[in-house]
């Protein structure tokens, strides 16, 4: 079996085991821990009872079916990369057979999807960017629903088992991690992909987390067709070019760090400490994260029933958006920050 492999499927089911569910109180529950999206790029690590056991490009490992995937070896992969990758940032992108829509669509793909991209002596479509699948079939998308990838895939050459034993930590230390990562340069993003500035690294980061707005709730989910809350932070920093933790976790070795704010004699968050939070902060919660707006708004996807979705919320008691049992459980702000 080849080392590396790339998604090849719209959107594909990362188990925790190699069993795709389990019964608990008479219910079939699913094992899903995370979700792989179409041209995502991945370790290889073995088989399992029929299944896959990957790395994912930031780190998360898991289980995967072998149909979802198309094996590369390393001279593929390093191929795949250079083919000048974009990010689809429609809620849904159809590949079509030719540059118009009575085209046949190849395949349907949601927000966050990765295509490949031709040279450019390849004659122009005005509205039209001719793309490459991972496969090497070639197709058409409306040139408005791409964007430039501003990431790297930071964690596909980490060690396995370093990364596994940061995982398998995660949920016991969350309260307790401080997070960071030294060899990490938040100016070296901003350099490449924001003018130097933060504040518009920021911007981005909140506009991007907007443009979620309305999507469905999906446990385990990391795109537009559905998604969860630490898919949700974790897509918007990827797709501006910062990988963090996939799940709603501070983690030692990963990027985001925990901001030292002040608290009331129970540990609850004081209102006052909001002037310290910037824009596109990661908020944690017991099992849950949302990204911070401003002004003491925060977006998040939640399964909360009525909202069932990505929506806006309040830390601020009076607003019509406030949720007091988010605020009461608040134990944590997760940053980055330029050097200074």
């Amino acid at each position: 079996m080849k080392e590396y492999a790339v998604i090849h499927r719209s959107t594909a089911a990362i188990y925790a085991s190699p069993k795709k569910s389990y019964t608990k109180d008479g219910q079939l529950l699913s094992s899903i821990s995370d979700e792989g999206l179409f041209g995502n790029l991945c370790r290889v690590l073995g088989e399992e009872q029929g299944f896959v056991r990957i790395m994912s490009h930031y780190g998360y490992i898991g289980y995967i079916s072998p149909d979802d995937l198309l094996f590369m070896d390393a001279e593929e992969k390093d191929r795949w990369l250079a083919s000048e990758l974009m990010v689809v940032k429609a809620l849904c992108l159809d590949v079509m057979s030719a540059p118009s829509v009575q085209g046949v669509v190849l395949a349907s793909l949601p927000g966050g999807a990765v295509l490949g991209t031709l040279p450019e002596e390849i004659p122009s479509h005005p509205g039209w960017t001719q793309v490459l699948l991972p496969d090497g079939q070639q197709g058409w998308v409306t040139s408005v629903h791409l964007m430039p990838k501003r990431y790297d895939e930071d964690y596909l050459c980490a060690d396995p088992a370093h990364m596994l034993q940061l995982q398998q930590n995660a949920s016991k230390n969350q309260r307790e991690a401080c997070g960071g990562n030294d060899s990490f340069s938040l100016q070296q993003v901003l350099d490449r992909h924001f003018h130097s500035s933060e504040a518009e690294f920021r911007t981005s980061l909140v506009e991007t987390a907007k443009s979620y707005l309305g999507v469905q709730y999906r446990w385990a989910g990391r795109s537009t067709f559905g998604i969860d809350c630490s898919g949700l932070v974790s897509m918007c920093y990827l797709q501006n070019g910062v990988s963090i933790y996939r799940d709603a976790s501070i983690v030692n070795g990963h990027i985001l760090q925990r901001l030292t704010l002040n608290w009331d004699a129970d540990g609850h968050f004081l209102l006052t400490s909001l002037e310290f939070l910037r824009p596109g902060d990661a908020l944690y919660f017991p099992g849950h994260v949302a990204m911070y707006l401003g002004d003491g708004r925060y977006i998040h996807s939640t399964g909360k029933a009525g909202s069932n979705g990505v929506v806006i919320n309040s830390l601020v008691p009076g607003t019509s958006d406030f949720r007091q049992d988010l605020l009461s459980s608040l134990y944590a702000v997760g940053t980055i920050r330029a050097e200074e």
